[in-house]
């Protein structure tokens, strides 16, 4: 009888002794007993490899892997070929999970035979909500052939590699390595799990607990609006790659112009960036009709965002005049 774990669960860790605590404590009270954890600590240098040092000596199935400072991406290469469950899933080092987690991912998967299982991400700032609502695409059951493009009708269960469970098969037919972005590593990779897998789940019951921090990784560093589009080209090389464009397109572009454009809406975006735009317009451009059923507000944004492209003005600019002139209305 083999011995090899169920789920193989991967943290990739990297200077979050604050929050690290409140991630063990929701992994150590998992109601699941076939897992292994495999920290992989990034290079810390703050007090969070002493902290795992103390977990796994007293969690006999939790596993330190020390590596110097490659980045998220590289350690949760590292995690995936070391990792020996039937499944593999990722928790990052300042989030936490319920402790149904693991047992409502696996049983889904086993009921519905899925290589790809998606939990709902609650976001949170602070203490960890005792009241929340799932999102409606998680009450649809499960998604196969043309129809998996409904999952990027939710940003983060699409486009997170956190909240998933996937089959070891699965994973294996991915490249995990390194990643030359500063930050939105994810997209990439996201979008070939849900290339590859010929069935998505959901497990509403699954609950990742997503906080949200400003000078977390995927809120700061520099040049984050090039990597965020960066990340979301390179995903779609790999839906043209792998055959499955055409059949994602409508939700895959929607998300990718979702993210770009309230990005510059929120934050504005610099002279650099604006020329990644006008350098990059012809990749940025999307075949007509692409959002014929979308709402009216959200087809006028991609209009004005389709003639900035063109150098007649700045989309950013634009809609940050256009915000106060309402707000002062």
């Amino acid at each position: 009888m083999s011995n090899r774990p169920l789920i193989s669960v991967i943290v990739p860790i990297y200077n979050v002794q604050n929050w690290l605590t409140a991630c063990l404590d929701s992994l150590a009270a998992q109601a699941f007993d076939s897992v292994e954890i495999l920290f992989v600590n990034d290079g810390s240098t703050d007090g969070s490899e002493k902290i795992l040092n103390e977990f796994s000596a007293t969690y006999s199935h939790a596993h330190v892997i020390n590596q110097l400072h490659s980045g998220l991406a590289a350690a949760r290469a590292t995690g995936v070929a070391q990792a020996r469950g039937e499944y593999i899933t990722f928790v990052d080092g300042d989030d936490t999970i319920s402790p149904e987690y693991l047992a409502a991912l696996y049983q889904t998967a086993q009921d519905t035979r899925a290589p790809l299982v998606v939990a709902p991400l609650i976001k949170f700032a602070g203490e960890i909500p005792m009241q929340f609502s799932v999102p409606p695409l998680f009450k649809g059951g499960e998604l196969s052939g043309k129809k998996r493009v409904n999952i990027f009708e939710d940003g983060s269960a699409a486009m997170a590699l956190c909240g998933k469970l996937i089959a070891r098969e699965l994973a294996h037919k991915l490249t995990w390595q390194a990643s030359t972005l500063s930050n939105a590593e994810d997209i990439a990779p996201a979008a070939a799990l849900i290339s590859r897998a010929d069935k998505i789940a959901f497990a509403p019951n699954a609950h990742y607990f997503y906080r949200q921090r400003e000078n977390s990784q995927s809120h700061s560093g520099e040049k984050r609006f090039i990597s965020l589009a960066e990340g979301f080209l390179q995903a779609r090389n790999i839906l043209k790659q792998h055959g499955t464009y055409t059949d994602l397109a409508a939700g895959f572009e929607y998300i990718f112009r979702v993210a770009l454009c309230s990005f510059m809406e929120k934050y504005g975006i610099t002279g650099e960036e604006e020329q990644f735009l006008r350098t990059h317009r012809d990749e940025l451009q999307i075949p007509p009709g692409t959002f014929a059923t979308r709402p009216l507000k959200f087809r006028l944004r991609q209009y004005l965002f389709e003639k900035s492209l063109k150098g007649s003005f700045s989309y950013s600019r634009l809609m940050r005049f256009l915000r106060r002139l309402f707000y002062r209305a």
